[in-house]
């Protein structure tokens, strides 16, 4: 029935968009969260509590990546690899997957989030956490070493690690967070490319700048806050093709009100606006291009400014008001319609290097434990995967490899029992194993059993509906 609800209620909220570009792509009572995308593939981590494990929906397949190995959270993908962190008895390991096999790049109680892009990864790691021995390092993955392109001491942090395919930015301050500076690194050599001595500097999207990246690789693109703490003032600089940009004092921000890039295209930053001091209350949606700033639509966002010079734009935007309800928004054709309402945006949307696709998790309650994965296509490939919503099992015997083999479709990895009974009740073989999300395949070989009619019984012990019985004709 919850599901059911949950489902009627997207359809609601769906109503305005075409139908064809919205997908649910998990139905789960647990935590399905974190999302990353590229292009046409999405990863997330499911699992509460000690384990989660990364899935990858892609093409018509959403397959399981990890099993039973630890708590596998924070991933995220690009062209290459994906990434993700693993805690497992008390480590930390950072994990990449190129497609074929899992590898561990690192191990260290202190992993910063990681960020890849094309055949890099780069990442943050704590060194030593003794206050007399505070070491940083910021590491780098070029697919082959890995390398030390910065690091800090006690006296000064390394933060907010982003990269392009053409270069990583990161932010060094001092202990005091008085001085700070902006450090650049071609993965060559680094420039020192802004600096302030009253202030702070805070990157746009600190998570997921990856996605502006990936949107222009053909240019490399930062954009950030500089905060002078003697006014409180602060403006929105970008860093692009080698040169600093200094958005127009119109988006200047002050005591009364703030601005934040949600979006960065080729030639368009779109920007939410709200009062300072107001939460999220009463947003207002712009977009600044050609060094002018439009205001497209004031919350409830029910009426569109139709601005012509915008309609080849596709953007989206995401905020959460003062009861923590999330909403997320999609501008295309110059038309601005509401993809998704409810709680817990896991961190932010995703979207992809296109701008036109974007996927999220979100909840139906205010619960932390529960969140579904939502995904929404403005191209014209799409992921086309159907989750699995029923358990199916098919047992049959392959007379030629002289194996029971068991044929499970599962909505959730589960451990299964499976027994053998001759006609009189004895049994006379079994075995556990684990089925992973999806379609799997166990093979149980005959050969120590001899000719005769058997029952093949497959059970999931938690789960007493996962069952099914089979006669079988053994011909050994």
């Amino acid at each position: 029935m919850r599901k059911l609800l949950l489902l009627f209620l997207f359809i609601l909220i769906f109503a305005e968009a075409d139908a064809q570009f919205l997908k649910q792509l998990t139905f789960n009572n647990i935590r399905d969260a974190e999302v990353s995308m590229y292009k046409n593939r999405i990863v997330w981590s499911r699992g509460n509590g000690d384990f989660a494990d990364i899935f990858l929906a892609e093409n018509d397949t959403i397959r399981q990546l990890t099993y039973a190995n630890g708590y596998n959270f924070l991933p995220e993908i690009g062209s290459k690899y994906i990434v993700w962190i693993r805690q497992n008895r008390g480590n930390s390991s950072l994990i990449y997957y190129d497609g074929f096999t899992e590898r561990e790049l690192d191990r260290n109680n202190n992993h910063f989030r990681a960020h890849t892009v094309e055949n890099y990864i780069v990442w943050w790691k704590m060194k030593d956490a003794s206050i007399e021995n505070f070491t940083q390092h910021l590491m780098l993955f070029d697919g082959e070493k890995t390398q030390v392109i910065a690091q800090a001491d006690r006296n000064n942090i390394i933060y907010y690690p982003q990269i392009t395919g053409h270069g990583i930015m990161y932010v060094v301050c001092d202990s005091a967070y008085k001085k700070a500076k902006l450090g650049y690194h071609d993965f060559k050599e680094e420039t020192i490319i802004d600096s302030i001595n009253n202030g702070y500097f805070l990157p746009l999207y600190p998570y997921y700048s990856n996605f502006l990246a990936q949107r222009r690789v053909d240019k490399p693109l930062f954009l950030y806050h500089v905060t002078d703490k003697a006014t409180q003032a602060a403006k929105i600089k970008f860093y692009a093709a080698g040169k600093l940009f200094e958005l127009p004092d119109t988006l200047i921000y002050a005591m009364h009100s703030y601005n934040i890039v949600c979006d960065a295209g080729k030639d368009f930053l779109s920007i939410l606006s709200h009062k300072r001091g107001n939460h999220w209350e009463n947003p207002t949606f712009k977009i600044w291009r050609n060094n002018t700033l439009y205001t497209i639509s004031e919350h409830p966002f029910t009426e569109v400014n139709n601005t012509t010079e915008l309609y080849d734009i596709s953007t989206f935007f995401s905020y959460t008001d003062s009861m923590q309800r999330s909403f997320l928004y999609v501008y295309q054709g110059g038309r601005l319609t509401q993809l998704a309402s409810g709680y817990n945006f896991n961190y932010w949307p995703y979207q992809n290097f296109t701008g036109k696709s974007i996927a999220w998790a979100i909840s139906s309650t205010n619960s932390y434990l529960q969140s579904e994965i939502f995904y929404y296509c403005g191209e014209d490939s799409c992921i086309n995967a159907v989750p699995l919503q029923e358990f199916k099992a098919k047992i049959y015997y392959k007379m030629q490899a002289k194996q029971i083999t068991v044929e499970i479709e599962t909505p959730l990895a589960e451990k299964f029992r499976l027994e053998i009974y001759d006609l009189l009740g004895r049994k006379v073989a079994e075995t556990n194993f684990v089925s992973l999300y999806g379609k799997f395949t166990f093979l149980f070989p005959t050969e120590t059993i001899k000719q005769g009619m058997y029952l093949v019984k497959l059970q999931n012990p938690s789960k007493p509906a996962q069952q099914l019985t089979q006669k079988l004709f053994i011909p050994n």
